[in-house]
């Protein structure tokens, strides 16, 4: 499998998502692990790995997951927080990326009801768009 620069990115039902402008290899083997998409419109870039990908082209990748599936997608600054009650938590404050691949690791979440900093692990989550990350689990009062 080849991936190349600029290559056009669509997920499984089409949707274009951007380009691709870096490529992550495995030192040992020189396979592809991961690459990124720059979509032109996010602060970031989407991480994606090569198990991801159901076919490719020098021209294009198509994804074997919709926009929104991946586990780093859509954590934005600023998206709402909610529980998996529906419950509003606060707001993203700050994604934390891993420093060698750049795919987020986790989040920090601004709220009025915590007197800490909240972080969560994107294994937390249940689904995530760019406006809003919904979590797994519940919080009472």
């Amino acid at each position: 499998m080849e991936i190349e620069y600029g290559a056009s990115v669509r997920d499984k039902n089409g949707k274009v998502l951007g380009t691709v402008n870096r490529v992550l290899r495995d030192t040992w083997t020189g396979d592809i692990s991961k690459f990124s998409v720059s979509t032109g419109m996010a602060d970031a870039d989407l991480f994606y790995s090569a198990g991801d990908i159901a076919e490719s082209t020098s021209k294009e990748v198509k994804l074997r997951i919709a926009f929104g599936q991946s586990n780093s997608m859509g954590i934005q600054y600023g998206a709402k927080v909610t529980d998996s009650d529906g419950k509003e938590l606060g707001m993203v404050d700050y994604p934390v990326s891993d420093s060698l691949t750049g795919e987020i690791t986790k989040f920090k979440v601004s709220t009025d009801t915590a007197a800490n900093d909240v972080f969560f692990s994107i294994d937390d989550m249940d689904q995530a768009t760019p406006s809003e990350v919904k979590l797994k689990i519940a919080f009472k009062k």
